[in-house]
C-alpha cells in the first residue's frame, strides 16, 4: 500500500507542478496559453517520470532510457484512452466532468500497475532461470 501511496503522492506533485508552472507562464511572464499549457504539462511529466522512478519505485539503478521509453508509450496510451473515453462518454450523455473523474478513477489503478510491472520495474533483479547460481558450478567435486 506504500508504493499506492507513494504514487497517488506523486499524481498530486504533479499536478501542482503543471498548475503552478501554467500560472506563472500564463500570469507573471504573459506568455500564450497553449504554449503555456505544453510548457507546464512538460515539466509535470519531468516531475512524474523522475519521482515515480527514484521514490514511488525505487528504479533509479535500472537503466532510464528504457523506462522513459516505456513511460512516454504509456502516456500515449493514456492520452488516447482518454480521448475515446471522453468522446464516448460525453456522447452518450455524461457531463465532461464527471466522465473526465470517472476516467481518472477507472484509470489511476491500473497506470500504478502498468508503472509497477513494466515502466519501472527493475530488470537488473531478475535472474535468468537457465544460469546456474553463483557457486553452483563445480559444486560437489
Amino acid at each position: 500500500m506504500g508504493a499506492f501511496i507513494r504514487f497517488l503522492t506523486t499524481g498530486v506533485l504533479s499536478f501542482s507542478t503543471d498548475f503552478t508552472t501554467y500560472l506563472v507562464l500564463v500570469g507573471l511572464i504573459g506568455l500564450w496559453a497553449p504554449v503555456a499549457g505544453v510548457l507546464a504539462y512538460a515539466a509535470a511529466f519531468c516531475v512524474n517520470f523522475f519521482v515515480n522512478r527514484s521514490w514511488t519505485y525505487d528504479s533509479a539503478g535500472a537503466g532510464a532510457g528504457s523506462q522513459l521509453l516505456r513511460y512516454v508509450l504509456l502516456v500515449l496510451a493514456n492520452t488516447g484512452i482518454v480521448f475515446v473515453g471522453l468522446a464516448v462518454l460525453t456522447a452518450s450523455g455524461w457531463g465532461a466532468v464527471t466522465a473526465k473523474l470517472v476516467l481518472v478513477v477507472l484509470m489511476t489503478p491500473v497506470n500504478f500497475l502498468i508503472m509497477r510491472q513494466w515502466v519501472f520495474r527493475d530488470r537488473t533483479d531478475e535472474v535468468d532461470s537457465t544460469m546456474p547460481a553463483s557457486g553452483a558450478i563445480g559444486a560437489g567435486r
